[in-house]
C-alpha cells in the first residue's frame, strides 16, 4: 500500500511488528497543486517492486503461481455490524 504514495514523495515508514505506513505529504487541498508529476520508471517503490517480480516470475510459474493483484482503498461507509 506504501507503493504508489511513495512515487509521489511520501516517506515510507517501517516500524518494527507493523505494516509499513505512508506519512502524509498533503495537508491541504491546495497542496496538490505542488505535487510533482512522477516518473514511473524510477521514483518510489514500484520500479523496485516490478523488477523484483520480474526477475522471480519464471521461479514462481514454475512452482505452479502467477503473479497477480488486488488492490482496495478507502473504507466503509456502512456502519460496522
Amino acid at each position: 500500500m506504501c507503493t504508489e504514495p511513495s512515487a509521489f514523495g511520501a516517506i515510507t515508514s517501517w516500524e518494527e511488528n507493523e505494516f509499513p505506513f505512508a506519512k502524509k505529504i498533503l495537508r491541504s487541498p491546495a497542496d496538490v497543486e505542488h505535487l510533482e508529476k512522477p516518473d514511473v520508471r524510477k521514483d518510489g517503490l514500484l520500479p523496485f517492486v516490478i523488477k523484483r517480480l520480474k526477475h522471480a516470475q519464471p521461479d514462481i510459474e514454475k512452482a505452479g503461481h502467477k503473479i497477480r493483484f488486488a488492490v482496495a482503498r478507502g473504507r466503509s461507509t456502512s456502519p460496522p455490524s
